[in-house]
C-alpha cells in the first residue's frame, strides 16, 4: 500500500520498479493517495501495474474489501503493464501532473499560512487592548497554577513588569506570601468549578500591594491544562 506523493521515489515510480523485479514482480500493489486523484492519475497507476487505486481518506470497511480482494487475486500473477515510465506521453502528463499540483500546494500554503498570521496578529492585538490584566498561566496536574506563559499591556501596566519578566515568573511570585495558605483551596476550587472570581492581592515591581478582582477558567491547551485570568485593579474600592 503506498502513496504517490513521497520523497526520493515516488508512487509511479515504486511500482514501476516492483514491476520489473524478478522476485517482487507479483506483489500486489494498492495506490492509496489524497493529491492524485484524478481519473487521469488512476488510469496511469493502473497501466503502470498497481492493482487498485484508492482515493484518501478510504472508509475502514472498503480498505479491508480491497485488501482481501488483492490478496484473493494474488494466485492469478501479476497485473499486466500497460505503460513505463520512459514512455514520453506518460512522462510529460506524470511531469506536468507533479508540477501543477506542487504549485497548487504551494499556493494553498502560503494562502494558510498568511491567514494564520494574520489570525495571531489580530489576537494579538485584542490580547493587547483588552483594559484588564490578562494572564495565561500553565496548571499543573492538581490545578495549581505555575509559569506564566503571556500576559498582555494592562498587566505589565497594572504590575510595572514587562512582557519578558512576566514570562520568567510564576503565579506565587507575584503574591504576598502570606496568601500561600489560601492558594491550594483555589487550585481545589479550580479543578471543580473550571471558573472562579475572587479577590487577590499582588505585589508590584515597586513592592506596592494591590488589589485585584480576577475572573480564571481552566482550559486544555497544547501545553496541558491552562488557566485564563483577568485582573481588574479595584485598589481604591478597597480603600474607601
Amino acid at each position: 500500500i503506498t502513496d504517490i506523493l513521497m520523497p526520493k521515489m515516488d508512487g509511479y515510480r515504486l511500482c514501476h520498479e516492483i514491476r520489473h523485479h524478478p522476485r517482487l514482480r507479483h506483489l500486489p500493489i494498492i495506490i492509496y493517495t489524497a493529491t492524485y486523484t484524478a481519473p487521469s492519475d488512476e488510469r496511469l497507476s493502473l497501466d503502470l501495474g498497481a492493482n487498485r487505486f484508492l482515493r484518501k481518506p478510504a472508509e475502514t470497511q472498503e480498505l479491508i474489501r480491497t485488501l482481501r480482494e488483492v490478496l484473493a487475486e494474488g494466485s492469478r500473477g501479476a497485473p499486466t503493464v500497460r505503460a513505463g515510465l520512459d514512455d514520453l506521453g506518460a512522462m510529460q502528463q506524470y511531469s506536468q501532473g507533479l508540477v501543477n499540483k506542487l504549485e497548487r500546494k504551494n499556493l494553498e500554503l502560503e494562502s494558510q499560512t498568511g491567514a494564520l498570521r494574520l489570525s495571531e496578529r489580530q489576537n494579538r492585538l485584542i490580547f493587547d487592548a483588552a483594559n484588564d490584566a490578562i494572564f495565561l498561566v500553565q496548571l499543573a496536574p492538581d490545578g495549581v497554577p505555575g509559569r506564566i506563559i503571556d500576559a498582555n499591556e494592562a498587566a505589565s501596566e497594572l504590575l510595572g513588569y514587562t512582557r519578558e519578566e512576566f514570562l520568567a515568573r510564576t503565579v506565587r511570585e507575584l503574591e504576598p506570601a502570606e496568601d500561600e495558605a489560601s492558594f491550594g483551596d483555589l487550585a481545589a476550587r479550580l479543578q471543580i468549578q473550571k471558573r472562579l472570581i475572587f479577590e487577590r492581592r499582588l505585589i508590584a515591581k515597586n513592592v506596592r500591594t494591590i488589589y485585584v478582582e480576577i475572573s480564571v477558567r481552566s482550559f486544555p491547551g497544547e501545553l496541558g491544562k491552562m488557566a485564563r485570568a483577568a485582573a481588574r485593579d479595584i485598589t481604591g474600592r478597597k480603600q474607601v
